[in-house]
């Protein structure tokens, strides 16, 4: 098991760093991967795709698109960087919704322009992806728009994706999930 995971940690920071993201945190066999900039969300997809491709393992990926709080903490005086938020959340939850192995699903907080949108539906779209988009507005549960919480995603529904136009803006909390 210690080699296997050794393998691991060299393959995903190898892909990682093909993508310019970086490795932030790991518990366990999980990993935190950080990609910044424009096509962070594109870079992020491209990565778990490798990622999946490569390993020989059974995973499931989850990714958000979003701001993060980045915090550093003194703890038994060692100073540890780590991330949290509702983008940090959400990836989590991602993951954790995806029924099946070696899936990777994903959704932004973040506004995308229409050649992002394009872009990642342009990757997706060879291995037939599932929109999931939640079933009630963020209204009908008392919730301000700009403050989605994780848990909608509970009760999310399955729809089948039709175009690179339902990826654009952020007015709905809107997922696919694909398997490579």
């Amino acid at each position: 098991m210690s080699k296997m995971l050794d393998k691991m940690f060299t393959d995903i920071e190898e892909i990682a760093n093909k993508y310019k993201g970086f490795i932030v945190k790991t518990i366990g066999d999980a990993f935190m991967i950080h990609f910044s900039g424009s096509e962070s969300l594109k870079n992020a997809i491209l990565a778990a795709i490798d990622i999946m491709k490569k390993t020989e393992l059974k995973l499931r990926i989850g990714i958000c698109k979003g701001e993060m709080i980045e915090k550093i903490t003194n703890i038994q005086t060692y100073d540890l960087k780590d991330y949290f938020g509702e983008t940090v959340n959400i990836a989590s939850r991602m993951e954790s919704k995806v029924s099946e192995n070696d899936h990777i699903s994903f959704t932004h907080l973040d506004e995308l322009s229409e050649k992002q949108s394009e872009e990642i539906f342009d990757i997706i779209n060879d291995y037939n992806p599932e929109k999931i988009v939640y079933s009630e507005s963020c209204d009908d549960y008392g919730l301000n728009r700009e403050k989605r919480s994780a848990r909608l995603l509970s009760d999310m529904q399955i729809n089948y994706c039709k175009s690179s136009e339902e990826l654009k803006g952020v007015g709905e909390l809107i997922a696919y999930t694909f398997k490579v």
